[in-house]
């Protein structure tokens, strides 16, 4: 073994970065005329002002009832996620543009629904560029399992901490014990998750006569 020689590296790093520019920034690039032109103009081209009565805000007005189960279908709020995949700094922005000022943003959202629309925020689909990668080193079809399955799992986990959140308010607890008790059902849960995870592993380890193995298998 030897290591390689500086020239080496540098023609490496040059030809894979060149690859995935080329490859990703056709993603990326596109991915931001039609968010811009979605959000500029309704469907007579004509120029809008605030984003109200964009051809973006219609598209969120119908699919905003999806998040209604979450608390916050407010077609704005569904405008700032959709920006989010574009990346997910645009969606403070982009609530800021469309509700006018921080205030206006508080005002519409309770601790519970904030809460909840940071665990979504969290958890869905990755921005663009994350998107590009992934279809870059897996090809198009994972990169819709990702872009679709991490926008349920993040439907279904916000949903969860709603759900709970209003339980512990309807039992009369104040705000910081429904965190506290949402971070412990988390973690439980991902203790569990990683329990079973390596029970598994540890089973297909045994090799292919785990039917008939009477050994008790183990961690």
């Amino acid at each position: 073994y030897r290591f390689p020689s500086p020239r080496n590296v540098g023609q490496l790093l040059w030809e894979k970065a060149k690859d995935f520019l080329e490859r990703a920034f056709t993603i990326i690039f596109l991915a931001t005329i039609a968010i811009w032109f979605l959000q500029t103009f309704d469907f007579g081209l004509n120029v809008v002002e605030e984003g109200q009565g964009s051809m973006l805000s219609i598209l969120a007005g119908l699919i905003s009832p999806v998040f209604a189960p979450l608390g916050f279908g407010d077609w704005r709020v569904t405008s700032a996620l959709i920006t989010g995949v574009m990346a997910k700094e645009s969606v403070v922005s982009t609530l800021s543009i469309l509700f006018g000022s921080t205030e206006a943003i508080v005002a519409s959202m309770s601790l519970l629904t904030a809460l909840v629309f940071l665990v979504f925020c969290l958890l869905y689909t990755p921005c663009v560029a994350a998107l590009a990668a992934v279809r870059r080193e897996l090809g198009g079809k994972w990169m819709l399992v990702v872009t679709f399955g991490q926008l349920i799992l993040a439907w279904v986990v916000a949903l969860m901490v709603r759900l709970l959140g209003q339980l512990c308010v309807s039992l009369g607890l104040n705000a910081p014990t429904v965190v506290v008790g949402i971070v412990v059902v988390f973690v439980a849960c991902w203790a569990l998750i990683r329990s079973v995870g390596k029970k598994r592993a540890g089973r297909g380890a045994c090799g292919s006569a785990c039917g008939s193995c009477t050994l008790e298998c183990t961690d």
